[in-house]
């Protein structure tokens, strides 16, 4: 009687390189973002995962492997778009309680690259952050974007380009 599939025939279960991939990923976020409370699908993008094949290619790669990953319970979806390893899941905040509990350091980062530099962006203020490395750069961007716009509506700070800010409200007083 012949095998009814490849399992029974050969005794393992046929090769499926999703579940390959999504252990090479789990590698990668253990290694990366391991000591991060929470991710977002974003910095698993920019993690150094399937670099060697092409962005659209990498991005269906990470997409199947994550898929797998929180099917498997390896991966825990915290938010909508927030993900953890499930050691972590219990330290979920949201990005709003994050920007209020780092609103102090923020606010006098953003304030003092702003007086050293003359004009700041998101970017600026997120290369001055070099502490609190259990949160991920797109969880930290979040809650500087928050902390500039807020900055922005009390005067201390005023747009001037586009995500460009300098010193000083609109009508010129500090």
């Amino acid at each position: 009687m012949p095998a009814k599939n490849a399992r029974s025939k050969y005794g393992a279960k046929p090769y499926d390189p999703i579940d390959e991939n999504a252990d090479e990923l789990l590698r990668v976020i253990e290694q990366e973002l391991g000591d991060a409370d929470f991710f977002a699908r974003e910095d698993l993008l920019q993690c150094n995962v399937f670099s060697w094949c092409a962005t659209i290619t990498r991005y269906r790669y990470v997409c199947d492997a994550t898929t797998r990953l929180l099917d498997t319970g390896r991966l825990v979806a915290t938010s909508r778009t927030e993900l953890a390893l499930p050691r972590h899941a219990k330290d979920y905040r949201a990005p709003g309680e994050l920007a209020e509990e780092y609103g102090a350091t923020l606010r006098k980062l953003t304030l003092g690259a702003v007086r050293k530099a003359g004009a700041i962006d998101v970017r600026t203020v997120l290369a001055a952050w070099k502490t609190d490395e259990h949160l991920s750069t797109h969880v930290k961007r979040v809650a500087a974007r928050k902390i500039v716009a807020e900055l922005a509506r009390d005067g201390a700070i005023r747009k001037v380009a586009p995500g460009v800010f300098v010193e000083g409200s609109a009508d010129g007083t500090q």
